[in-house]
């Protein structure tokens, strides 16, 4: 069943790409059990396209000490082309939807975004379990780069222009380093990059102690991007990003925050950008 949030925001999609009615979409959406969508000029500046993540089914995993059970995802890219959508792109590779903090799972959620990085100006999908840029043509499979990129575990991610240049960013909600094998008993810090030469360039890190894993409750995520009057660019909105050290509790009420570029160059968590801040 699709949500009613899902079908508005298709419905605001087709609203951007051309003047339609409601008579002129026909059929079902090829996808069920959606969890996310993404529009952009993914193939061709002159149309968009829907990049959907939907559910792939349960995961379970042993190690002889221990099971884990999770949920799967995977990524389609869908044209909108005589009055109905079409599937002309599926990533071969399905996703964990969550960070396991199971002892022995070396294993974080797949995180990806996608935004326009360069001067194509065409959208481009990053995913992070094997950090790879996907780049899609018209009626072929997308052409991939693997990024170097530095030994952090990075679990959330959204692509905004900070810094109003006409590129986006990434802004990113991570573990510490690769080699953490307590890190899902820690807290994120968020990291700030560019996509320079095929290589994940951090621009920034700071805000070390934002709840995770078995810490704040609803965990910490991205869930838009806005802009604020007299703030730079496009600004992360996160959902229960407080920082650990000040708060009380692990279980509050859930508060919304963004993340913005201060004068000396580095970035804050706003609460109400302006006046509480915390800086990082």
């Amino acid at each position: 069943m699709i949500s009613s949030f899902v079908i508005r925001a298709l419905l605001c999609f087709l609203l951007c790409i051309e003047s339609i009615t409601a008579s002129d979409v026909g059929g079902d959406f090829p996808i069920k059990q959606i969890i996310s969508i993404a529009a952009g000029p993914f193939i061709s500046q002159n149309s968009w396209q829907v990049l959907v993540e939907y559910d792939n089914g349960g995961i379970v995993l042993s190690n002889g000490t221990g099971i884990a059970v999770d949920r799967t995802c995977r990524l389609s890219l869908c044209t909108f082309e005589n009055g109905k959508f079409s599937i002309v792109w599926t990533n071969p590779n399905a996703f964990v939807n969550t960070s396991m903090p199971v002892p022995g799972f070396k294993i974080s959620r797949t995180a990806w975004c996608c935004g326009i990085f360069d001067s194509s100006r065409a959208a481009k999908l990053v995913t992070f379990d094997v950090n790879q840029v996907y780049a899609f043509r018209q009626n072929r499979a997308p052409s991939f780069t693997v990024l170097k990129s530095p030994p952090v575990w990075i679990d959330k991610a959204i692509a905004c222009d900070l810094d109003n240049d006409g590129k986006d960013e990434i802004v990113t909600l991570e573990f510490p380093a690769l080699s953490d094998t307590n890190r899902f008993c820690g807290d994120y810090h968020v990291g700030v990059y560019k996509i320079q030469d095929k290589e994940l360039v951090q621009i920034w890190r700071g805000l070390d102690d934002i709840g995770a894993n078995g810490g704040v409750q609803p965990e910490p995520a991205f869930v838009s991007k806005c802009r604020i009057e007299g703030y730079e660019g496009e600004l992360p909105v996160m959902l229960n990003s407080q920082l650990r050290s000040k708060t009380t509790s692990n279980t509050e009420d859930p508060k919304f925050s963004v993340i913005f570029k201060n004068k000396g160059g580095g970035f804050e968590l706003g609460f109400s950008p302006g006046a509480s801040k915390c800086t990082g």
